[in-house]
């Protein structure tokens, strides 16, 4: 199936709003260095997180979802609105671009260290 002019249209403007949000997680200290720290999946789950609408989220009552790894105060949950959710959509994007960052880095690794 080939994507029509619109539909290719769309799907360049999710991904430039991703890799945006990634770079300027780059820029603020979330470097790939810092990312290879996490083992416990924390870059998936703050991306589910904000993947996941507001009256999804399972939370223990303070708004933050019990799935997001880190301080509640670094939660930032966006309006639930059409501008909202691609923010948050962007967010999670990218932190899933970070997450498979860190692991073909530590795939590579591997690999160079058995000389493959």
């Amino acid at each position: 199936m080939e994507l029509n002019e619109q539909q290719a249209a769309k799907i360049m403007t999710a991904a430039s709003l991703m890799l945006r949000e990634r770079e300027r997680q780059v820029k603020t200290g979330r470097t790939q260095e810092r990312d290879a720290l996490y083992v416990g999946a924390e870059l998936s789950r703050a991306a589910a997180a904000y993947a996941t609408p507001q009256g999804y989220r399972r939370h223990n009552g303070d708004g933050v979802p019990t799935m997001y790894p880190w301080h509640p105060s670094t939660f930032k949950p966006e309006p639930q609105t059409y501008e909202g959710r691609l923010v948050e959509l962007a967010k999670a994007g990218a932190l899933i671009l970070a997450d498979m960052e860190r692991i073909i880095a530590k795939r590579d690794a591997e690999v160079e260290r058995r000389g493959e």
